[in-house]
């Protein structure tokens, strides 16, 4: 889905709503932050008070408002409302609120030998959760994506997570190291230039739409934990999302543009840069107070030709006559170094603005889900007032006073969410955990499918009875309203994720509004939908009530 194709249809419709808006229990004036301290040895630091902390918004000191202590080891919360709150508190204090953990497994190969210790350790750190803790198994692609819906049955949680870390099994086709293993069966067969260039160009595609779709329905997964109360943990089990995927089958004479480099061998349009939306993921992340942990287990180091380097002859891809690929079509050492670089550059991003940590390599697997488990057993809670313009990031710094030794791990950025960037991530969270909220009673159905080239067109009707739509008098005596409509679409397959939204502004007349009662407000639009399966999410927001209402519906485009 590229766009949202304007055809629209308006009867009327007004409402002076009394219910509660959904969408205002997301609108909370505090910016809260979850606080792991450490010492110099990565030991959990216990004791701590409000008045040890020091929170700087982009430089500026804050007051904490709100403070809470977070210990296993008394399985209650100290709650300290007022600085001059003592540990003595804890006695009448409530228990800690349940904590929600999501567990996200690639789609990639991994050895038997790295399977098993996955399996043991990611195990051992689902028996150590506690009762009434919420946790879910997500999938990238395949019809059943959500492979373990949020639940409390710790049980059911570790034998789909295991379940989805015995299929990543070495099959040569799967995603990511299949990637490679086709681009180096294209360049070792190539005999031209123009060959070498479509194996690069087709191995960019690739790369660039996994990676999307990865962080597509990773914003999916922030979004479904929006608005929800205690400890939010995303845990990535990934083979790799570049920050610039594609870039890696080049090699760095070819993105510098030497003198010698026949330029037909370099498809600069089919590099994309992702940093920016990896970035703003980030933030989406720590503004919904998710904090991110990721682990790469292993990387396919036997696809990647060992030796470093080659005499070039003439007539080889690099000569000015293109020719024959010759020796410059195996992957080197090179290619492997600049992938891990951008992989690297991706989960720094995302797990440094959420106060979170990642690590690669088997022989960190403990380390992985050790960190997790003792970043949740203890930790402080504080929040203070958010001020600023909405939707505008500032950076986060947190201190312990007099002690620079100390360590402390929180988000880097806070952003407070205008309403509309609110429903924008509930819509695409919808696609995975639909939302049971239709304040607004909206309904949508679809129409006949037209294609155009390689994707389809699939007509909406959007209905809204015009009696759950607020309006506001104007002085030339008209009234009027306003909503947004935010789309969100993912194919079953390979394809990625897409949203968008489209305002909308009604104006009736005094007589339509006196008679707004069994009528309906119909929005007509089109969406297009790759071929195959797709899941389509609406969700529907009146700005003036703050009411909304959300859709979701199956399309098979065919």
């Amino acid at each position: 889905m590229k766009r949202l194709l304007g055809s629209i249809a308006v009867l009327a419709g007004a409402f002076a709503f009394a219910q509660q808006p959904y969408l205002e229990t997301l609108e909370v004036r505090l910016h809260n932050l979850d606080i792991v301290v450490t010492d110099a040895k990565g030991n959990a630091v216990r004791g701590l008070t409000r008045d040890d902390f020091i929170v700087l918004e982009d430089g500026a000191p804050q007051t904490i408002t709100n403070f809470s202590i977070y210990d296993s080891s008394t399985t209650r919360v100290v709650s300290k409302e007022t600085p001059t709150a003592t540990s003595a508190e804890a006695v009448n204090a409530e228990p800690p609120p349940p904590r929600r953990v999501v567990f996200f497994v690639d789609d990639m190969e991994v050895q038997s030998p790295t399977r098993r210790k996955l399996v043991k350790t990611a195990s051992s750190f689902v028996d150590q959760l506690r009762q009434g803790d919420l946790a879910a198994v997500i999938r990238p692609t395949g019809l059943e994506r959500v492979a373990q819906s949020y639940t409390t049955d710790l049980g059911a949680v570790r034998t789909k997570l295991v379940e989805a870390i015995e299929s990543c099994k070495v099959t040569g086709d799967s995603p990511g190291a299949g990637e490679i293993r086709r681009m180096r069966g294209q360049l070792e067969n190539a005999s031209h230039a123009l060959e070498s260039k479509f194996a690069k160009a087709e191995y960019a595609t690739r790369s660039r739409e996994r990676s999307r779709q990865r962080l597509a329905q990773i914003r999916a997964l922030i979004g479904s934990m929006a608005g929800i109360e205690g400890r939010k943990i995303l845990v990535l089990i990934v083979y790799g999302i570049p920050s610039r995927p594609g870039t890696d089958a080049f090699t760095q004479l070819e993105l510098i543009g030497g003198a010698d480099v026949d330029r037909m061998t370099t498809d600069w349009s089919q590099l994309t840069d992702l940093e920016s939306e990896i970035d703003e993921l980030g933030r989406t992340a720590a503004a919904n107070g998710v904090t991110i942990y990721a682990m790469e287990p292993e990387q396919p180091f036997g696809l990647f030709e060992m030796r470093t380097g080659a005499s070039r002859p003439s007539g080889s891809t690099y000569g000015p006559q293109g020719g024959h690929a010759s020796v410059q079509q195996s992957i080197g050492m090179e290619h492997l170094y600049s992938r891990l670089a951008l992989q690297a550059q991706t989960l720094d991003s995302l797990t440094e603005k959420t106060g979170g940590k990642w690590f690669r390599g088997t022989e960190t697997m403990d380390d992985l889900f050790r960190q997790v488990a003792s970043d949740l057993s203890v930790y402080y809670s504080l929040a203070y007032r958010a001020t600023g313009k909405r939707d505008k990031p500032r950076r986060i710094e947190v201190r312990v006073r007099n002690r620079p030794e100390l360590r402390v791990r929180t988000r880097s950025e806070v952003i407070d969410k205008s309403p509309e960037r609110e429903m924008a991530d509930l819509t695409v969270a919808n696609l995975l955990f639909p939302r049971d909220v239709n304040e607004l009673r909206i309904s949508v159905s679809k129409g006949a499918l037209t294609r155009q080239g390689k994707a389809y067109t699939v007509p909406l009707d959007i209905v809204i009875p015009l009696e759950k739509l607020t309006f506001l008098v104007r002085n030339d005596g008209k009234y009027a309203a306003t909503i947004d409509i935010h789309y969100a679409a993912a194919g079953h397959y390979n394809d990625y994720t897409t949203s968008g939204r489209h305002q909308q502004h009604i104006e009736i007349t005094e007589e339509q509004y006196a008679q707004r009662g069994g009528i309906t407000y119909r929005f007509k639009t089109g969406i297009q939908l790759p071929e195959g399966p797709s899941k389509v999410a609406l969700g529907v927001f009146d700005a003036t009530s703050r009411l909304a209402g959300f859709a979701t519906l199956d399309v098979d485009a065919r």
